[in-house]
C-alpha cells in the first residue's frame, strides 16, 4: 500500500520485477483459490502510484475462465441443468470441481470419515427434495462437521429442485444409508489412505444408461456403491482406480472423483495392477491438478480428439497415469492393449477377444477374434485352452487377465439376473455324497464371491 511521492513507492516503481509472496484466501464470497506461493512477478505503477501484479491478474483471469468453462458444461448437461437451477449453487459446485484445494477438501479428502460426513450431508439434502421438513426438524443439528467450514457452508447450500415422485420408481440409491453405515463402522477403510503404496489399476466399466435422480446422485456422489448392471452386455469404457478413488471421464466432460465402499461391485477388479511408492497425499495433489485441468479446459470427444482441447476416457486415463508418474507400457500388450487402443481411437468399445497369429497357431484356432454371446460360451472356450496348455494362466498372462475381466462382467449379470440363461456359467455333472447327480459350476475363473475378487451385496 503505497502513498504517492513516498520513497517506498518510488523504489517499487523503479524495479521491473520483485519477489513477492501472494496469498489467495478461500472464501465462499470471494471464490478464489487457497494457495500460498513465492514467485517473481512483474509490477507496474498505476496512475495513482500503486502497483499491480500482472501475474496475479492473469491468474485470476485464468481461474474465472476455468470456472466459466465448467459452468458451460453444467448448463449444457440436461441432468445438471435440471438439478442445479440456481446459478449461485451451480457456481459453488463448479468451484469445488475447478479448485485443487476445494477438490482435495471434499471429493479427494484423504480422511475417509470426511467423505462419510460429506455423503451424509448430501444424502440429507437429497431426501430434502421430497421431504423439505427434514431440513427444519433439527435431525442433523447435533452432527459435528468434519469438513472445512467453507466447504461445509457450500455443501449445505447445494439444494436441488423438487423431482417427480414417479420418476425412477425402481431407483436404488447410489448414495444411501448403508454406505454411510459401512463408512462409519469399518475402520479398515481408512487404512488404505494411510498406506505408503498407492495401488493403481485400470477398470473397465459398463457405460451407464441411468437418468433422472439416480444419474444425478451418481454424478455428484462422493461415494460409489456399485456400477450399474443392466440385463444386457453393452458398450464399455475405461476408468482408473487410484487407491480408493474411481476416476473417469465420460460424455458429461466433468470428472467427479468417488471413493469405492466395500460393497462395490467393480466390473474388472482383477485387472493387473500398477504401483507407485509415492506418499498418498503427494499422489492426491497431482491427481487434483490433472482433474482440475480437465474440468476447466477440456471437452469430451469420442474420436478425432485434439490434445489440450478434447479427449475421451482413455486419453484421460493416459494423462492421469502420466501426471502421477506411471507408465502405461504394461497396458499396451495383449488383448487388453488392443481393447484400450480401440478405446483411445473410438471412445468406447465392446468386449472382443482379439488373438495374435502365434496365439491362434498354438491353440489351432482359425478366427482372429471372438465375441462371446453367453457366459457358458466363454467358459467352454477358456476350458478348451486350458486343456491344451495346463499352464495357460502363466504362459499367456495378458490373455488370461482379459478373458477373466470378460468373465467377471458375465458374473455380475448372473448374480443380478440368475434366471437368464445367457449369464449362467458353464456347469458339469457330479455325484454328491448322497449319490445324487448334481450340476456344479465349471467356470475356469471360479465364482468371484468365493475368491473375493469383488464383494456383492445381495440386498442391493
Amino acid at each position: 500500500m503505497g502513498v504517492k511521492g513516498s520513497k517506498t513507492a518510488r523504489r517499487a516503481s523503479e524495479k521491473s520485477s520483485t519477489t513477492a509472496t501472494t496469498t489467495n484466501t478461500t472464501n465462499a464470497s470471494t471464490n478464489t483459490n487457497t494457495t500460498t506461493t513465492t514467485t517473481t512477478v512483474s509490477t507496474h505503477p498505476s496512475v495513482n502510484g500503486t502497483t499491480e501484479s500482472t501475474t496475479t491478474a492473469k491468474s485470476k483471469e485464468m481461474y474465472e475462465k476455468g470456472i466459466e468453462h465448467i459452468m458451460e458444461k453444467l448448463k449444457n448437461n440436461d441432468i445438471y441443468r435440471a438439478r442445479l437451477q440456481d446459478i449461485n449453487i451451480m457456481r459453488q459446485f463448479a468451484e469445488v470441481l475447478g479448485t485443487e484445494e476445494k477438490l482435495r477438501a471434499t471429493y479427494l479428502t484423504t480422511k475417509w470419515l470426511d467423505t462419510v460426513e460429506l455423503a451424509r450431508k448430501m444424502l440429507q439434502q437429497s431426501k430434502g427434495l421430497d421431504e423439505e421438513h427434514l431440513s427444519s426438524s433439527g435431525s442433523s443439528s447435533g452432527m459435528k462437521s468434519m469438513v472445512s467450514t467453507n466447504v461445509d457452508n457450500e455443501l449445505n447450500q447445494m439444494k436441488q429442485s423438487n423431482v417427480n415422485e414417479d420418476e425412477d420408481q425402481e431407483d436404488d440409491d447410489i448414495l444411501n444409508e448403508q454406505d454411510i453405515i459401512i463408512g462409519t463402522k469399518d475402520p479398515n477403510l481408512n487404512k488404505i489412505l494411510e498406506q505408503n503404496t498407492v495401488k493403481v489399476k485400470i477398470v473397465i466399466s459398463e457405460i451407464a444408461r441411468t437418468k433422472g435422480r439416480k444419474a444425478f446422485r451418481r454424478m455428484m456422489s462422493p461415494i460409489l456403491s456399485r456400477l450399474d448392471m443392466l440385463p444386457e452386455l453393452g458398450m464399455f469404457h475405461s476408468a482408473i482406480q487410484i487407491g480408493p478413488w474411481l476416476i473417469e471421464w465420460n460424455n458429461s466432460a466433468i470428472c467427479v472423483p468417488r471413493k469405492c465402499v466395500s460393497s462395490a461391485a467393480m466390473l474388472s477388479a482383477d485387472i493387473e495392477q500398477l504401483q507407485t511408492n509415492e506418499d498418498v497425499r503427494k499422489v492426491v495433489e497431482k491427481l487434483s491438478a490433472v482433474i482440475v485441468k480437465w474440468n476447466t479446459s477440456m471437452q469430451y470427444k469420442e474420436r478425432d480428439t485434439e490434445p489440450g482441447k478434447s479427449g475421451n476416457c482413455q486419453d484421460f486415463v493416459d494423462d492421469v497415469l502420466h501426471n502421477i508418474g506411471l507408465s502405461r507400457d504394461k497396458l499396451s500388450e495383449g488383448p487388453l492393449g488392443e481393447f484400450l487402443k480401440k478405446l483411445k481411437t473410438k471412445g468406447q468399445s465392446d468386449l472382443v477377444f482379439k488373438m495374435s497369429d502365434s496365439f491362434r497357431k498354438a491353440f489351432n484356432l482359425e478366427e482372429n477374434k471372438k465375441k462371446f454371446k453367453t457366459h457358458k460360451e466363454l467358459d467352454d472356450f477358456v476350458n478348451s485352452l486350458v486343456a491344451i496348455d495346463h499352464s495357460f494362466e502363466n504362459n499367456y498372462r495378458y490373455e488370461w487377465l482379459f478373458l477373466k475381466s470378460m468373465d467377471r462382467a458375465f458374473w455380475l449379470k448372473h448374480i443380478k439376473f440368475e434366471e437368464l440363461e445367457e449369464y449362467k456359467p458353464a456347469s458339469k455333472e457330479t455325484i454328491d455324497e448322497d449319490g445324487d447327480v448334481i450340476f456344479i459350476p465349471d467356470c475356469p475363473f471360479k465364482d468371484p464371491r468365493d475368491t473375493y475378487s469383488f464383494i456383492y451385496d445381495e440386498e442391493q
